[in-house]
């Protein structure tokens, strides 16, 4: 079976865990390169361990991608360990759930990570992407989030309402360069995190997040998500099964949006 990410080299931000963790696995089942960036240093111990037998197919950056000098330390690094960066996965995130309380420092924070970065990695991404032709790409994990009203989630969801509205806009001003832009757009995921938030307010396991009716029950398929179903999603996108597709957001979200 031919791997569809053959001979490319991919770099994932926030990638130690969650939707980014799940993205690595992917993108290293189809046959990439895969530079791993977090700025979590046990996160990404842990992210060693569990994909140490990816050998020398993996590279692990520390990275703070709300930093300019390390989005592009982050870039060259890829280009310097494989000769290219053909695909970029922005996942990294500020989760500031703050309504119009929410201080500048907070609405900085968010936009910062959110948005900012997301369009700088891109940059530098676009700067060394000499060869026009090769499938290039870059997918950015927005949310359904960037279309829905949430009571004090203004900060959160204006940062990924401006996330879809840059996919867009990036898919323009790159595809000059050969470089496709798409966004992903997941409902709720169980991740770590969110298990961690749900069992703090609700006091529920998986299981009880799947039938509670603020939670799985908002999602047509009633149920949450899962990583790894975010991750076929941004691999698909990120392959050139997607060639003609740019400016798109693939949501991914068992049917909360429609309801």
């Amino acid at each position: 079976m031919t791997k569809r990410l053959e001979n490319q080299t991919a770099v994932v931000t926030g990638g130690a865990a969650g939707i980014g963790a799940a993205c690595v696995r992917k993108l290293l089942v189809e046959g990439a390169n895969v530079m791993l960036v977090d700025k979590d240093n046990e996160a990404l111990e842990t992210a060693r361990q569990t994909f140490s037998v990816a050998g020398d197919a993996i590279k692990f950056g520390h990275f703070d991608v709300s930093r300019e000098e390390d989005r592009r330390s982050a870039i060259e690094q890829a280009i310097e360990w494989r000769g290219s960066c053909d695909v970029l996965i922005n996942n990294s995130a500020a989760f500031v759930m703050k309504g119009i309380e929410a201080e500048p420092s907070d609405w900085q924070v968010v936009f910062e990570l959110n948005v900012v970065a997301c369009a700088r990695l891109a940059h530098w991404m676009a700067t060394h992407a000499r060869f026009v032709g090769i499938n290039r790409s870059i997918v950015n994990i927005c949310s359904v989030s960037a279309t829905h009203a949430q009571s004090h989630f203004a900060t959160y969801n204006a940062s990924k309402g401006a996330l879809l509205t840059l996919t867009k806009c990036m898919a323009l001003d790159l595809a000059a360069a050969g470089i496709r832009v798409n966004s992903v757009s997941p409902g709720t995921i169980w991740t770590e995190s969110n298990a961690a938030h749900i069992l703090r307010r609700f006091g529920i396991d998986r299981g009880g997040a799947d039938e509670h009716p603020d939670l799985g029950g908002k999602h047509v398929m009633r149920r949450l998500g899962d990583p790894h179903e975010v991750a076929n999603a941004v691999a698909f996108l990120a392959s050139s099964e997607a060639s003609f597709i740019t400016g798109a957001n693939l949501v991914v979200d068992g049917g909360y949006s429609i309801v």
